[in-house]
This record gives C-alpha cells, sequence and structure tokens, in this order.
C-alpha cells in the first residue's frame, strides 16, 4: 500500500473511488460529502431525504460521478458530530476496508475523514486509518491518497506522516 497526500480541486483527484465521510447530525453535508453533494445537483442530499442513507457510523451509499475523474464516490456515515473521535474513526476505517475490496479498488482518494470537527488532528487522522487497515493482517493492497482539508500543506501532512512510520 503507497500512502500520499493531495490538496487537489476536487475534479482533480484521480482515482478508483473517492471516499467522503458525513455525520448524521449536520445538515447540509460538510467537507468533501458537502462539496460532491453540491456538485452533482444534490445526489447525497436526495438519499438523506429519502432515508436511504442517514450518516450512522459505517453506513456507506455509492454513487456514480461520470463527470468526475474519480468515478464513483463512496459516502460513509461518521455517525454523531458530537461523538467523533478517533475510536469512531477507526471503526469506520475497519468497516471501508471490505467493502473497498468488494468493489475491487485498487486506488482510492480518502478523504481525511471528520477533519470539519475541532480537535481532531489529519495526521493522526490519517494515521489511524492506515492503521486500521493493517490490523494485523496482510497489506490490503489498496493505494491511499488522502485529500488534504484547505489550509493544510499536503507535503507537511506528507512529511509528517513519513516521521510516524505511515
Amino acid at each position: 500500500m503507497r500512502v500520499t497526500v493531495v490538496a487537489e480541486p476536487l475534479a482533480r483527484v484521480c482515482a478508483d473511488i473517492l471516499v467522503a465521510g458525513f455525520f448524521e447530525d449536520v445538515r447540509p453535508p460538510k467537507g468533501l460529502a458537502g462539496q460532491v453533494d453540491w456538485l452533482t445537483g444534490g445526489g447525497l442530499s436526495r438519499l438523506i431525504v429519502a432515508h436511504r442513507v442517514s450518516g450512522h457510523i459505517a453506513e456507506t451509499a455509492l454513487l456514480a460521478v461520470p463527470t468526475f475523474s474519480t468515478p464513483r464516490v463512496l459516502f460513509v456515515g461518521l455517525g454523531r458530530s458530537s461523538n467523533y473521535n478517533y475510536l469512531v474513526l477507526n471503526q469506520v476505517a475497519e468497516a471501508l476496508r471490505p467493502v473497498l475490496g468488494a468493489l475491487q479498488v485498487k486506488a482510492a482518494a480518502v478523504e481525511l475523514l471528520g477533519t470539519p470537527v475541532g480537535g481532531l488532528d489529519p495526521v493522526i487522522i490519517a494515521r489511524t486509518f492506515v492503521k486500521a487497515w493493517h490490523n494485523g493482517s496482510k497489506d490490503p493492497g489498496i493505494d491511499l491518497t488522502f485529500v488534504a482539508p484547505k489550509g493544510q500543506q499536503p507535503q507537511q501532512l506528507e512529511h509528517r506522516l513519513r516521521e510516524m512510520g505511515v
């Protein structure tokens, strides 16, 4: 597994799939989920209004977006924003691994899940995600590109990840 960090505009992120998180109590969705929702004319919002997804922890919804350089978006529920922490992130990351494997993903662009919530370090988010994927098993074989939030320098984040052994 190769791990990189980018700060590309959403339309230029290239991977087999984009993973974006959303909270069950934050409407409209924020972060990459909110951007994708807006760019798709409310694709995620329609699923929420129709009660097909709610944002419960590790709940997923797949959306085809043929106009993006990444043709599929996997929305993943992060639970209630007030309860979100590194343990919840670990649970979400562990749940995502078999889903992406079933979708035969070789390269995933992953939002640093939960960065809109204050107090969570983007580097520790990435490290927690990667550790949850390894969790005593072999390399999942999926290259990860973390999409840095606005205002974050991808080179600095990547450097800090390397210092932590990721």
